[in-house]
């Protein structure tokens, strides 16, 4: 293993169906995904559609950039891009690269734990989108770990 991470990012007052976080491998590493986690204030109950799915077309998004952790000690720096709250330029994905759909009911929360090894080859991107509106304006948390 050359580094195990964890990238979070909160998005403040969702109220569109959206990316909320998406990991580009770098151009000569693939990069396993271990698990995604969205989670909401507890006021915010309702349910939710979301997915991991890779992305054909990245373009321009307007997101920010978030600094995955290193769980532990002695690994260098991630090589791989995240970004977070995707508000404008949605990339294009692939209908046939669902990782996972779930449909959810918040606040216990989304989980993905994938059953089987997820790889992303070197220079491919993957994002967890959230398929369906909110019930209602609210911050919605993910955690990625790859």
């Amino acid at each position: 293993m050359n580094g195990f991470y964890t990238a979070i990012y909160k998005a403040e007052g969702v109220n569109t169906a959206r990316t909320l976080m998406y990991l580009t491998a770098p151009s000569a590493v693939q990069v396993e995904l271990v698990s995604c986690v969205i989670t909401a204030p507890l006021a915010s109950l309702y349910f939710i559609d979301a997915s991991v799915q890779r992305i054909t077309t990245l373009g321009t998004p307007t997101a920010t950039a978030v600094t995955p952790t290193r769980v532990w000690a002695g690994d260098k720096n991630a090589l791989s891009t995240v970004k977070g709250n995707v508000t404008a330029g949605e990339p294009t994905y692939d209908a046939d690269g669902v990782l996972t759909a779930e449909y959810d009911l918040f606040p216990a929360g989304w989980r993905w734990e994938p059953g089987v090894t997820s790889y992303l080859q070197p220079a491919v991107s993957v994002g967890v989108r959230l398929l369906t509106k909110p019930g209602q304006k609210t911050d919605i948390r993910v955690v990625l770990r790859f």
